[in-house]
């Protein structure tokens, strides 16, 4: 999605503006271009996003972090927002027994879990 800022509004906050098609087509431009081994969310909208452009069913947020494949072979991680209004969606991950292990306390190891989950 596109980010901008007129005074003190926000693109993100005007319903109409996240809803143009127009973002659809800059991101499925962007990634062509870039050609990304590996391309990661953060948070509902742009989890939203890339489920439209690769048509992906949209997956919940659980315990885990969602990964999955494309045809091309690259890499798609889905994570919750690292911000702390995503708490609530991020807090089953950050106590998911299988991240034990993984030294930090909440945005330092919520990274770590990401990096580890993009390897």
């Amino acid at each position: 999605m596109v980010f901008y800022r007129e005074g003190q509004n926000k693109s993100n906050a005007k319903k109409e503006f996240k809803q143009l098609s127009v973002h659809k087509d800059i991101l499925e431009r962007e990634i062509k271009i870039v050609n990304p081994q590996a391309i990661l969310t953060l948070g509902n909208e742009a989890r939203d996003a890339i489920c439209d452009v690769f048509e992906l069913v949209k997956p919940t947020w659980s315990e885990n972090i969602y990964t999955t494949t494309i045809s091309d072979g690259t890499k798609i991680c889905m994570t919750p927002h690292i911000s702390g209004s995503a708490n609530g969606s991020k807090a089953p991950i950050l106590a998911n027994p299988k991240y034990e292990r993984i030294s930090g306390n909440n945005y330092i190891k919520y990274a770590r879990i990401i990096l580890e989950t993009l390897k």
